[in-house]
């Protein structure tokens, strides 16, 4: 729940960043436009629009978004429950006006440390090593957002490799998140990746994976 509502806070931000910008004429040659966001995160489906006229009807995968409200100068949606396929459909009318997208996106998977495969549920014993050596596999991604968690340290790491090292600080235990992005990466300076009859639109997909590890003397400890 934490990932989602800093996904919220980030594109809300994106939202005023553009309503500012419209103001300055900064971005003149998209004055006059509507602005929406579509985004996934493992299972959940989030959306927002400038367009207050109606709500507008989002379809995923062929089943319609249902959870709408104006909040300010936008309209938000989510969609839980979402049956993740590797290309999620979409379609996104109101207004009389439509966009029509997909986006292929994945999980890590094979996720290893040291060379022993991580379960993502309960703790993983690690053999004592001066460091943590990371890998995996995925079948669609643009980017890896890392985040390391120690007694003493808090990283975060955007990478496109499928690799990873972080050093042994003697810590008794370590988290690491691991998020496959595709899509739009946002910040103060991003574009919007669709353009469409409905509007400009920041799309993006996020699949996370997270992993507990505490060191042993012990190859395995039950």
């Amino acid at each position: 729940m934490k990932k989602l509502l800093l996904i919220f806070l980030i594109t809300s931000g994106m939202f005023l960043l553009i309503q500012c910008s419209e103001e300055s004429n900064s971005m003149s040659s998209y004055n006059n436009e509507n602005y929406f966001s579509l985004f996934f995160s493992n299972m959940i489906a989030g959306f927002w629009t400038s367009d207050i006229s109606e709500i507008p009807t989002v379809t995923i995968n062929g089943v319609n978004m249902e959870l709408f409200w104006p909040h300010g100068r936008k309209i938000e949606g989510w969609m839980y429950g979402l049956q993740h396929n590797d290309t999620t459909n979409y379609v996104i009318s109101g207004s009389g006006k439509m966009t029509v997208g997909s986006i292929v996106f994945s999980a890590p998977y094979n996720v290893s440390c040291n060379g022993i495969l991580l379960e993502e549920f309960g703790t993983n014993y690690i053999p004592s090593s001066n460091s943590f050596n990371f890998s995996w596999s995925c079948k669609s991604y643009d980017v890896f957002l890392i985040y390391w968690d120690t007694n003493h340290v808090h990283r975060n790491e955007i990478t496109t490799n499928t690799t990873i090292t972080f050093s042994n600080d003697g810590s008794n235990h370590y988290f690491i998140q691991i998020i496959s992005h595709k899509g739009v990466l946002l910040n103060s300076e991003s574009k919007p990746n669709v353009v469409s009859d409905y509007g400009l639109g920041y799309v993006f997909a996020d699949y996370e994976k997270n992993y507990n590890l505490n060191l042993s003397t012990l190859s395995t400890q039950e």
